[in-house]
């Protein structure tokens, strides 16, 4: 008997399949999601064939991790579980000096605004911290929110930000370097820097 492939569009489906331990959820999630993954894996190291090892760990970390998790938004999910993994395997090249893309300048910027991470697993509670980080990007006008997700989320270089919001490349600095000045100011008034 053959059967006709359906075309699984709706996040909640494929979350299904997952429950369901059906492998097509894998294939759908790929479909859907395989190049917006990739992309995000790409700009952390820098190497395409990295990105899609990176992209298949996705995967099978999801499949391990749904059930039980029931994520509200696959994509958003799926972004966490890619970064963690991109960023580890930079972590790792770097200590044998490979690497590349955005993810050591994004670092950088970003240093200014938080503290080290031994510091904050030392002296924080980090779901404090993440809470407060959430509440401020909350406070945020749209296009900041999103300038900001584009830069330190997906890892976007700031000319391909400013592509992207037909913006100059000028104006997206300035604007990330604002919202990085009020991102510090809010945790060091707060007392979490």
């Amino acid at each position: 008997m053959c059967r006709k492939a359906v075309d699984i569009t709706e996040d909640s489906q494929i979350i299904e399949l997952y429950f369901a331990r059906n492998e097509a959820a894998i294939r759908e999630t790929s479909k859907k999601y395989g190049k917006g993954c990739q992309g995000v894996a790409y700009r952390i190291l820098g190497n395409t064939q990295d990105a899609e090892e990176c992209t298949n760990d996705t995967w099978i970390h999801t499949w391990n991790a749904i059930p039980p998790d029931r994520p509200m938004n696959l994509f958003a999910y799926l972004v966490v579980i890619v970064r963690r993994i991109a960023l580890d395997l930079y972590k790792k090249s770097m200590r044998t000096k490979r690497g590349g893309g955005q993810t050591a300048v994004v670092l950088e910027e970003l240093e200014e605004c938080l503290a080290s991470q031994d510091s904050v697993e030392e002296n924080l509670d980090r779901k404090l911290l993440l809470e407060r980080i959430q509440s401020f990007l909350e406070s945020l006008s749209p296009q900041q929110r999103k300038l900001f997700v584009q830069r330190y989320t997906y890892l976007m270089s700031n000319q391909d930000i400013a592509a992207a919001n037909d913006m100059t490349e000028s104006n997206v600095r300035v604007t990330l370097m604002r919202t990085r000045k009020a991102l510090r100011e809010t945790l060091e008034k707060e007392g979490l820097l």
